[in-house]
């Protein structure tokens, strides 16, 4: 009686090809999530904290003063995205200037004719940070403020305090 089976020749090479695919596949796996995902890592994010410490409205001048106090963290924050708005409209407006660690800084945003200075509700804040390619990366809101209506007119209102 003969028994038939698979050689082991045919085996081992059938474990070669096997073998040889999955490299392959692990390889350009590997080559598209560096070419791709790269320029949007940014590490740093993790460690940044910032607080809106007040922000003032100054109808007149049609502008937002914004006081932000950043706290340590590894970041090099190059530039803030203001996220204003109010449960129907939002709009965000970038300013490319930067925060240093543990400084408070004053930002003066003019309001454009994209939303009413008096319907904004809140402010928000999202660094821009540079990436492990040094490209731009915009992280996470980190912390926002909600306005209300203050003395004279003006909405002015403390945060985190």
């Amino acid at each position: 009686m003969r028994k038939k089976g698979v050689s082991s020749i045919v085996v081992i090479i059938l474990i070669i090809l096997i073998s040889i695919i999955a490299i392959v596949l692990v390889w350009n796996f590997i080559k598209y999530l560096n070419n791709s995902n790269l320029n949007k890592i940014a590490p740093d994010l993790l460690t940044l904290d910032m607080k809106i410490k007040s922000v003032v409205m100054d109808s007149e001048n049609n502008q937002l003063d914004v006081v932000i106090d950043r706290e340590p963290g590894k970041a090099r924050v190059v530039g803030i995205n203001f996220v204003l708005g109010n449960k129907e409209n939002t709009i965000t407006k970038q300013v490319d200037e930067g925060i240093d660690i543990l400084e408070t800084k004053k930002f003066i945003l003019d309001i454009d004719s994209e939303i009413d200075i008096w319907d904004i509700e809140f402010v928000g804040i999202a660094p821009i940070v540079l990436s492990v390619e040094d490209s731009p990366v915009v992280g996470k809101i980190v912390d926002i403020c909600n306005l209300g209506l203050g003395a004279y007119g003006n909405q002015y209102r403390r945060c985190n305090s």
